[in-house]
């Protein structure tokens, strides 16, 4: 964190195989925090699955990660 003061954020997926840890925290002024995002392919037939981590913080706007990958 760059800026002046502390900043809280959720995060979360848009698909159910999706997972994005933790789902909420916040990062002090010039610390740093780490998010895991984890597929679960349990269930699912071979194909291309697309998917998108997002992270909302409080101060300023909200950041997608498109995640794909090909199941076979």
């Amino acid at each position: 964190n760059k800026g002046k003061s502390v900043v809280t954020w959720t995060s979360c997926s848009s698909q159910p195989w999706l997972t994005v840890s933790p789902a909420a925290g916040s990062v002090a002024v010039g610390a740093r925090s780490y998010l895991t995002v984890a597929v679960n392919n349990s269930g699912l037939a071979a194909g291309v699955y697309t998917g998108y981590a997002v992270l909302a913080p409080s101060i300023g706007p909200a950041v997608s990660v498109k995640v794909t990958f090909t199941l076979t």
